[in-house]
């Protein structure tokens, strides 16, 4: 879920379910992340799961990327990007 948010958000005007349903369901999407051709997936379903996401979630990938990228660069060069 967390990927196809990711790749909606940089890949779409608009962010619904009905974009989120269709990137799903493109040969793009799932040849970019080795899904089978067979995988579909419903608005439905989306939606499901995302109610059922803790919000949690989020925030810890959050915390771990901007871990990951502060190791990476001292302050002065986060301030540049």
């Amino acid at each position: 879920m967390f990927y196809l948010l990711l790749f909606c958000i940089f890949d779409n005007e608009k962010l619904n379910q009905r974009t989120l349903e269709d990137t799903f369901n493109s040969s793009g999407f799932k040849a970019l992340f080795r899904l089978g051709e067979e995988e579909k997936v419903r608005r439905s379903s989306i939606s499901e799961r995302l109610s059922k996401i803790d919000s949690n979630y989020f925030k810890e990938i959050y915390e771990q990327m901007y871990e990951r990228f502060s190791s990476l660069y001292d302050q002065s060069e986060n301030r540049k990007i």
